[in-house]
Formats: C-alpha cells, sequence, structure tokens
C-alpha cells in the first residue's frame, strides 16, 4: 500500500511538473517575489514621487529628469514615471523655447543637449515630445550661432566670430564647419597682428 501511495503522489507531482513548467513551490515563491517587487517599487513611488512634483513646479526640469534617471538606475520601472518624464521634458522644450526667443542660441544648445541626454530610453515618443524633436531644436540653435559667427567674421570682428563657433561645438560637436570656421579665422586673426 505505501508502494502504491508513493507511486501516485510521484505521478501526481510529475503531472504537476509537467502543466505548468515549475514545480508548485517555486512557482508560488516567484509569485510571492513578483509581489513583494511590486510593493517596493509602489513604496519608492511614494517617498520619490513628491520630490519630483516639486522640482517640477519650481521649473528644475533637468533636475527632476536627472533624479528620475538615478531611480530607474537603481531599478524603478521607467514606465510608472510616464506623467513625471512627460511634464519634465515638455517643461524642457518650453523653458528652450524662451531662451531662443531671447536669441541665448549657446545656452539653449546646452540645455537641450541635456534633455537628450535625460530623455527615458526604454520609452517611446512621449505625449509629443520626442528626441528628435529636441535634436531638431539644438540644430536650429546651431545653425543660428553658425549664421551670427558667419555675420560677425564679415563684419571683420573675427574673435567674436570664433567665440559664436566655439559656443556652438560645445553642445554640437559634430558640426565639422564650425571646426573649420575656426581654423581659418584663427590663421586670419594671426595674420593681421602685427609682427615685432
Amino acid at each position: 500500500m505505501h508502494i502504491v501511495n508513493w507511486l501516485f503522489r510521484f505521478i501526481l507531482i510529475a503531472f504537476l511538473v509537467s502543466c505548468t513548467g515549475t514545480p508548485p513551490v517555486e512557482q508560488s515563491s516567484r509569485k510571492g517575489d513578483a509581489a513583494q517587487g511590486k510593493k517596493d517599487e509602489v513604496r519608492q513611488l511614494q517617498t520619490f514621487r513628491p520630490q519630483i512634483r516639486s522640482l517640477l513646479q519650481r521649473r528644475e526640469f533637468l533636475k527632476s529628469l536627472r533624479l528620475m534617471q538615478q531611480e530607474v538606475n537603481l531599478g524603478l520601472n521607467e514606465s510608472s514615471l510616464i506623467e513625471e518624464y512627460t511634464l519634465a521634458l515638455r517643461g524642457g522644450m518650453s523653458y528652450s523655447e524662451e531662451l531662443m526667443e531671447k536669441e541665448h542660441f549657446s545656452e539653449c544648445g546646452i540645455y537641450l543637449q541635456q534633455l537628450v541626454n535625460l530623455y527615458p530610453r526604454n520609452l517611446p515618443a512621449l505625449s509629443g515630445v520626442s528626441a528628435g524633436q529636441i535634436r531638431q531644436k539644438m540644430n536650429f540653435c546651431s545653425d543660428q550661432l553658425m549664421i551670427k559667427g558667419l555675420a560677425a567674421y564679415r563684419a571683420g570682428k573675427m574673435q567674436e566670430a570664433i567665440n559664436f563657433w566655439t559656443a556652438l561645438l560645445v553642445f554640437n560637436p559634430e558640426r565639422t564647419e564650425a571646426e573649420k570656421a575656426i581654423e581659418t579665422c584663427s590663421i586670419q586673426l594671426r595674420n593681421l597682428k602685427p609682427k615685432p
């Protein structure tokens, strides 16, 4: 009789394992781990969200994005912060518009570069704010600094032209035409200086 009970239990366990893919004990511990992970994330969000909201209210968009990225690096799921990411990125884009209106293209370009660097890696375009849109604005700032540099160069203000192009390269080093313009202008500037 013991052998029959033992054999029946063995067949039952083998059947359960084949149906679920994992032994029942392992499966229940995984569910427990997932539930605990979810509780930890909710607790983390409860303490973390007010900090983010406070930063957003103070228009500290880059700080809020840095803080979110830090929490994501510690294991928080990016998708649980979609609303906060959207508010921060929209606010950052709005602030960049203010800088452009004031023609602070260098400051705006640096700001936009930071927005791109802090853009969430695992989320699609957020409510009308994509990394591509941010890059387009950054390129606009680059273009404006290039134009200002050329205008200064044509006016004979060589050092001012170099300053505009150097400012451009700080946030957009791929603009090789700015490097070439600086090189050409620097040579001309050196040739204009009186020789001892």
